[in-house]
């Protein structure tokens, strides 16, 4: 009953292939083994593919569960994941795709000072979902509307779907504003200068300099600008 079981599962769950890989098993068993059955591969393919987890990603995961407690619990749980069935909030739930169609604005404070690690989680929770809704502009809508993604500290959140943005966005009718403080920040942000190059290259450099500016004011930082 459990093979006939397994014979019905593992087309239906995405593995129609499964009597191939049954045999390869078999070849390699067959040089060792010689009393692992035809149903104890089956069991050990359902085993590897749908119970067990891959240890290198679970444990990535676990990495991750102490920051993912962290935007889960207080007021930023409240803020980040909204209850759609709680009927005694009156906040409105807003997801990127709905301001675009609204044309709102949306400003997002993170406080990278404050609390760098947070920051960086929620910064990249909303740039890649701005990401996605580009993309899907991008796909589908025949006259794109106009989108200014404006991000301050850039080296604080920049990631692969900013890349992409940068890169892709103008067809879907986004413009980026970027801004950070030295070439050395993005570098170290993504890892080596190469990446840093990429990003340089989907961009219109205007790069502002105490030498060249005119005059200098005394509190004015060293910045360095980037607009597409």
């Amino acid at each position: 009953m459990l093979e006939r079981c397994l014979r019905r599962f593992f087309p239906e769950n995405g593995l129609p292939e499964w009597e191939q890989e049954i045999a390869v098993d078999a070849q390699r068993n067959a040089q060792g083994r010689n009393d692992v059955t035809r149903l104890d591969l089956m069991v050990r393919l359902y085993m590897d593919r749908f119970v067990l987890h891959d240890r290198e990603h679970y444990m990535r995961i676990a990495s991750a569960l102490p920051l993912l407690q962290m935007l889960a619990t207080g007021e930023a749980r409240l803020l980040l994941a909204p209850k759609a069935e709680d009927f005694d909030d009156e906040r409105e739930i807003q997801d990127i795709d709905m301001v675009i169609k609204q044309k709102a604005v949306l400003y997002r404070g993170l406080d990278s000072l404050s609390n760098n690690i947070v920051q960086q989680a929620i910064a990249s929770m909303v740039l890649s979902d701005v990401a996605a809704v580009c993309g899907a502009i991008y796909d589908f809508y025949a006259k794109p509307p106009e989108v200014v993604l404006i991000i301050d500290e850039m080296a604080e959140a920049i990631n692969e779907q900013v890349i992409q943005i940068l890169n892709k966005g103008r067809g879907a009718g986004f413009k980026a504003i970027v801004a950070f403080r030295a070439l050395a920040d993005l570098e170290a942000k993504l890892g080596n200068a190469a990446k840093m190059l990429r990003v340089l290259g989907n961009l219109n450099n205007q790069i502002n300099d105490w030498k060249t500016a005119t005059p200098p004011r005394r509190d004015a930082a060293k910045t360095v600008a980037f607009v597409t």
